[in-house]
């Protein structure tokens, strides 16, 4: 755009070309949300309409009998096979775990007390809704040359469901919603916490894996009390 100025200095009459600089552009993003329930979520899997459906990352938000209001968050779409999702809760649970009571690993997944108290206690918490679809999953573990097998409807993260390729881990896959250290914090009480993996050190035989408060893996005795996100899968 051309304009004319008069120099202060000199008095002439000046013209001058004028270039608008463009205004910078942003977006907004907003997540619609929809009505629905488990048994709406658990027949469009079924129905093989998943990815219509449902995206990775995506929040059902459910109120446990306790009380306690948990997010469950699509954390993979066809891990294991077709026609499946796995969720996991967003946050840790209210009241911290240990993954034995004795300091040992033995027996991995499979043989933790961790595992029954979520197949138990908490499994009994659960909205009556949600538990009635939730499908029953088969997870194997390799420790110390055995292989370690058992039937859950609620289990903990691998590390290499989080990302990173575990040997103990046998046949697991990365789950998408895991891009990177930060997408792998939880908090409690609205603080950032330690929390458990289901997988065991391949190379001590006390120590469990978990992810700390700035979403690195690590490992630690099987005694201390950590955080608990279970997971679940719907198919």
């Amino acid at each position: 755009m051309e304009v004319t100025i008069k120099c202060p200095d000199c008095g002439k009459t000046l013209k001058v070309t004028v270039v608008a600089e463009e205004t910078p552009q942003t977006e907004i993003i907003r997540r619609v949300s929809a009505p629905t329930t488990w048994e709406e979520i658990s027949e469009k899997i079924k129905a093989g309409k998943a990815r219509e459906f449902l995206s990775v990352g995506d929040v059902v938000p459910f109120t446990m009998k306790d009380g306690q209001t948990v997010n469950a968050v699509v954390a993979e779409i066809d891990p294991y096979g077709e026609n499946e999702v796995a969720f996991v809760i967003e946050d840790c649970l209210d009241e911290r775990h240990v993954m034995n009571e004795e300091y040992t690993n033995a027996g991995g997944w499979r043989d933790c007390e961790m595992r029954e108290y979520l197949n138990s206690t908490v499994l009994a918490l659960l909205p009556d809704d949600l538990k009635a679809v939730i499908a029953d999953r088969t997870i194997t573990q390799e420790k110390d040359g055995k292989e370690l097998t058992s039937t859950d409807k609620l289990w903990l993260l691998s590390l290499t469901e989080v990302g990173e390729d575990y040997e103990t881990d046998k046949g697991d896959v990365h789950f998408s919603l895991f891009k990177d250290e930060r997408s792998r914090v939880k908090q409690q009480d609205g603080e950032t916490v330690w929390y458990w993996l289901r997988s065991p050190n391949a190379s001590n035989s006390t120590y469990f894996c978990g992810v700390n408060s700035t979403g690195y893996a690590g490992n630690t005795g099987a005694t201390a009390s950590y955080g608990v996100a279970f997971g679940f899968l719907i198919k």
